[in-house]
């Protein structure tokens, strides 16, 4: 199957392979013993287009970046990390990453892509305060810095304060890391909270209905590496988006991202 996105650079060839070779990339770990007997499938019967309710799951925005990104840090998951998602119809966001990429770079992306713009209404709501807190009429805030104009041959003195130079640049940094903490945040489809890691029967049904639980998510959001099309993982569901119809696609790049924090 030849799949062809609106970008050149977004042809992907599906070989006859790809069920075995899916199974054996980067994502939840299957290794060639467990697909042995598997090897005869072909992809219509391993990689289904449609998801059984009981199988599509969602977390928090917040639960994937608490401890500042530690889950991303392996791919190897346990059942307590998948008791932290919850049944879901929908899902907001499939987030589309490899596991080779750094914890810190991905935390650092997802809080740019998520934050960013809260945490921009909430310093310049934090320089607004700060300026009327200042001000001669309220005075609650010390001006302590002095600079003076020539107006009409006369010398002007002005004061202000260097309060909203201190505190809106913490106010961002603040929220644009904790805000997914302190508000309700989408949810995400990642394959590490949302596949069963353990349990054998679980994941197999899991990783066949990709395709299907892509269909009902509403967003693909990409962590974007210059490694990302060496993962077959990641064409795959890249590919299976564009299949789909669905153009509602968000590339985050990492690099951007982690020299931004």
């Amino acid at each position: 199957v030849l799949l062809q996105a609106p970008w050149p650079w977004s042809i992907c060839a599906l070989p006859s392979s790809m069920p075995l070779l899916l199974h054996l990339q980067d994502r939840p770990h299957v290794t060639a013993g467990d697909v042995t007997s598997e090897t005869s499938m072909n992809a219509s019967s391993c990689l289904q287009s449609s998801v059984d309710d009981s199988l599509l799951r969602g977390v928090k925005v917040s639960v994937m970046t608490s401890g500042f990104g530690r889950k991303f840090f392996s791919s190897s998951g346990t059942s307590k990390d998948y008791n932290t998602s919850r049944p879901v119809h929908r899902v907001d966001d499939f987030i589309s990453h490899s596991w080779q990429t750094q914890r810190w770079a991905k935390f650092a992306a997802v809080c740019l892509f998520y934050n960013v713009p809260a945490a921009t209404a909430a310093s310049w709501l934090a320089a607004v305060v700060i300026f009327f807190l200042q001000t001669d009429m309220v005075g609650v805030l010390p001006t302590t810095l002095d600079f003076y104009t020539l107006h009409g041959g006369e010398v002007q003195v002005h004061s202000c304060g260097y309060w909203a130079m201190l505190f809106c640049p913490l106010v961002f940094v603040f929220v644009g890391v904790f805000r997914q903490e302190l508000c309700p945040s989408r949810t995400v489809f990642v394959d590490k909270f949302c596949i069963h890691q353990e349990d054998e029967g679980l994941k197999r049904a899991g990783i066949r209905s990709i395709a299907g639980i892509l269909k009902r998510s509403d967003r693909l959001v990409v962590l974007w590496t210059s490694s990302y099309f060496e993962r077959l993982w990641c064409a795959y569901e890249l590919a299976s988006w564009i299949y789909l119809g669905r153009s509602n696609i968000c590339f985050v790049p990492v690099s951007f991202a982690a020299l931004a924090g």
